[in-house]
């Protein structure tokens, strides 16, 4: 036997994990039947689910073709996920809505606007309008659009 997709395997392995310890936990509880169901057969039947989405996942990863070479994850796109949250963090008082959210997808999308600028650039008129009619108009929030 081969595991040929470990994240899977491990992921399932999880599921299987929690799931039986849910179902052993859950039988402290009446069960009862389908048609007068206990406090229990809820938590039972989720358990169920859980270990059985679980044992699903370790089949898949044991039948799945082996994987190509993996390459290593690289730390940039979580860096500039950061600085596109601390600038908007520190733009938002400062600077307004418009400004702060251009922020954040500068960073968060900077591979994407080096291709496809006016998609980024859609995504921006998009965001900004609803952030601003769901933070001003719906909840109320004192946050300016713009600085000025």
């Amino acid at each position: 036997m081969r595991i040929n997709d470990r994240k899977q395997f491990s992921s399932g392995l999880f599921y299987l994990v929690i799931g039986g310890a849910a179902a052993v936990l859950s039988t402290q509880y009446a069960i009862g039947t389908a048609l007068q169901m206990g406090p229990g057969f809820f938590p039972l039947a989720i358990a169920c689910t859980m270990t059985a989405i679980g044992i699903a996942a370790i089949v898949r990863s044991i039948l799945a073709p082996p994987a190509e070479a993996e390459q290593r994850p690289s730390v940039v796109p979580l860096l500039m996920i950061f600085c596109g949250m601390l600038s908007f963090a520190f733009l938002i008082e400062r600077a307004g809505l418009a400004a702060a959210i251009g922020a954040l997808l500068f960073f968060a999308c900077f591979q994407r606007l080096r291709e496809k600028p006016l998609e980024v650039l859609g995504m921006y008129v998009v965001l900004t309008t609803v952030a601003g009619l769901l933070c001003i108009y719906l909840f109320g929030l004192p946050i300016r659009v713009f600085p000025w």
